[in-house]
């Protein structure tokens, strides 16, 4: 739901916590100098060059107190953080194979019916399949990067380690900010003239009061009925607010009716669509201008897995050129169209102030 060539256009918040976790993987190739990490991240390896899709594949350890159910694997973009591939393995199954474009990626997993249990690749779980000694990386439930070249098969990617920290902030982050990778390098999303869409003639909802967060240092009216939502501890990033019109603790839980607003405070720039799938624009009077919102229609979606909806999309030029950006998807067509009035009202209604 952000979005280059091979993935959809970067967006800056994504940028900055992949090249984090770029940083931190290297850092333990560095310092752990383990055979197995290497090919897969270490520092100065000269990253994949664009061609037809390889493959990972491996083993699924499931979780030994959830019964038998269908998962859904992903292996997401290690360097965005947003971009990813994914495929389904029913309850019978306990081995995957997922295409994917080359690349560099950290494989996740997550069962159908509970969106909080996920599992991964970790360091934990790639010394302990290997001959290697483990040493430090013994509990280490860091994901690892797994590298793909061009028409490349990766094996002995197995899934692990359910429920700690780093996969369940994989997987938050690929309903609240993902976008599907394209398989053939060829295909590359490009600036395409939209058409302009007035403003809904309908007046913003009544409104339950001000919410101001110290996150991008913004306040605005929240409609009523509205709530902010707040992850877990283990998946919270300091950079983003949510809010739902539905008592709900991740947007997957959301009714056709339901609608989900993330609001981005992001380094450098407002990103622009996944021209992919982006349909009309409209022009928003905000506090120091006037910004460009950006409407999106999903791509097809064949399982419960992950959240996807049609979207608007736009930003605030705050302090220069330091973006706050707010994602608003409704999990229907109607259920976005119904609260578009309560969306523009509230950004309409921001305000941005230094802080003190």
């Amino acid at each position: 739901m952000s979005r280059s060539s091979l993935v959809p256009s970067l967006n800056p918040r994504s940028t900055v916590s992949g090249m984090a976790k770029w940083v931190l993987a290297a850092q333990l190739c560095a310092l752990l100098g383990l055979a197995w990490t290497l090919q897969a991240c270490c520092c100065g390896v000269v990253p994949p060059k664009p061609g037809p899709p390889g493959s990972i594949s491996g083993q699924i350890q499931r979780p030994l107190v959830v019964g038998p159910g269908a998962i859904t694997v992903y292996a997401v973009d290690a360097l965005t953080g947003h971009g990813y591939a994914i495929t389904r393995v029913s309850a019978t199954e306990s081995s995957y194979h997922l295409a994917v474009p080359p690349g560099e990626y950290h494989v996740v997993a997550r069962m159908d019916n509970d969106p909080f249990s996920a599992g991964g690749y970790t360091f934990n779980v790639a010394c302990s399949s290997s001959d290697v000694p483990c040493g430090g990386n013994a509990n280490n439930y860091t994901t690892v990067f797994v590298r793909v070249d061009s028409k490349q098969d990766v094996s002995g990617i197995d899934i692990g380690d359910w429920d700690t920290a780093a996969v369940q902030m994989e997987v938050w982050y690929i309903d609240v900010d993902g976008s599907p990778l394209a398989l053939n390098p060829q295909v590359s999303p490009s600036p395409k003239s939209l058409a302009s869409r007035p403003l809904p003639d309908a007046p913003a909802p009544d409104t339950s009061g001000l919410f101001t967060s110290r996150i991008g240092f913004v306040s605005f009216q929240v409609p009523s009925g509205w709530a902010e939502v707040t992850p877990p501890a283990s998946i919270q990033y300091p950079s983003e607010v949510y809010f739902s019109n539905e008592q709900v603790k991740t947007p997957l839980a959301l009714d056709s009716q339901g609608v989900w607003l993330t609001i981005w405070s992001l380094g450098k720039g407002c990103p622009f669509p996944d021209w992919r799938y982006a349909t009309a624009r409209s022009t928003v009077k905000m506090q120091g201008g006037t910004n460009h919102f950006f409407y999106e229609d999903p791509p097809p979606r064949d399982g419960p897995q992950p959240f996807t909806g049609y979207s608007v999309r736009g930003g605030a030029f705050v302090f220069g050129d330091t973006c706050d950006e707010f994602v608003f998807t409704g999990v229907t067509r109607n259920a976005l169209e119904n609260n578009l009035p309560a969306f523009f009202g509230l950004v309409e209604s921001a305000v941005f102030a230094r802080p003190t």
